[in-house]
């Protein structure tokens, strides 16, 4: 591994990735910004052309995400411009190319189709794998494989600790139809406030009806329609704002659509919810 650094005639081009994933745990891209910036000042790469992305989720593969799409449009368009340049992709972690080993070899495979193309990773002391040797193919692969491995220990940290606050009841997300949630007093280590989830009986009546007609044949559409016939309030009611995703909102209407009936339905929640019932008949 060694660092890559354009020579004074070669064109060069030169790209950072950032992304912030879906659960929100990784940092901003905003910081993955400044690191690669720093890093470019460090190693006399001008002109860093920053793709950055938020709520994708690793999940996808890097050309299935809009901002990897265009990535490598732009590289094949200036590859086709401006023949032997110099191709630089900046990432802060090699997760960024994909939660999968195989996901990450996939992608570095690609690229290393690219003439003089060079993949820098931040987490690794900013080195150059060199993609063309088998040997920096192999390094590759054990990276892509630790990788895959931390995020399968930090999911399952995660779901460990949300099962568990589930067998106490606390809140672990946002409140599902049929059921409220209540102060507990408590707080954690943070300073959060600990809810706990109870039981709404009268929304968790209409739950049992909407299953009912679901079992019977009924589409989504219709028993939004029966729901709103008879006056059933949704869970927010009208005239409340609520989060639309992307930093804007709504003002709700209080009406049922297929759509909120497919949620309620198919809610992990309300899932469990009916099973147990259903195995206690």
């Amino acid at each position: 591994m060694i660092p890559t650094l354009p020579s004074a005639t070669a064109q060069c081009l030169t790209i950072g990735y950032a992304r912030c994933s879906t659960d929100k745990q990784d940092n901003s891209v905003d910081i993955q910004r400044h690191e690669m910036e720093a890093y470019c000042t460090a190693n006399h790469l001008t002109r860093l052309e920053l793709y950055g992305e938020e709520d994708v989720s690793g999940r996808l593969q890097f050309s299935a995400r809009p901002k990897g799409c265009e990535i490598l449009r732009r590289i094949q368009a200036f590859t086709r411009d401006h023949p032997g340049a110099i191709i630089n992709l900046i990432i802060p972690k090699i997760d960024r190319l994909g939660r999968s080993a195989s996901d990450v070899i996939a992608t570095v495979e690609d690229l290393h189709r690219i003439p003089q193309f060079s993949l820098h990773i931040l987490n690794l002391g900013g080195m150059t794998l060199n993609t063309r040797s088998p040997w920096g193919m192999f390094m590759i692969q054990i990276f892509a494989a630790l990788a895959q491995i931390e995020v399968s220990i930090t999911r399952e940290r995660i779901r460990t600790t949300l099962e568990h606050k589930r067998r106490k009841s606390e809140l672990t997300g946002t409140v599902p139809y049929g059921w409220d949630a209540i102060e507990t007093g408590q707080v954690t280590s943070k300073g959060t406030r600990i809810r706990k989830v109870v039981d709404n009986p009268q929304q968790q009546s209409w739950i049992l009806h909407m299953h009912r007609l679901r079992v019977a044949g009924w589409s989504y559409g219709a028993i939004a329609k029966d729901l709103n016939q008879r006056q059933i309030p949704t869970k927010n009611g009208a005239g409340k704002t609520i989060a639309a995703g992307h930093g804007k909102t709504v003002i709700s209407s209080g009406l049922w659509q297929c759509g909120n009936v497919a949620k309620v339905l198919n809610n992990s929640t309300v899932t469990q919810w009916l099973s147990a019932r259903t195995t206690a008949v």
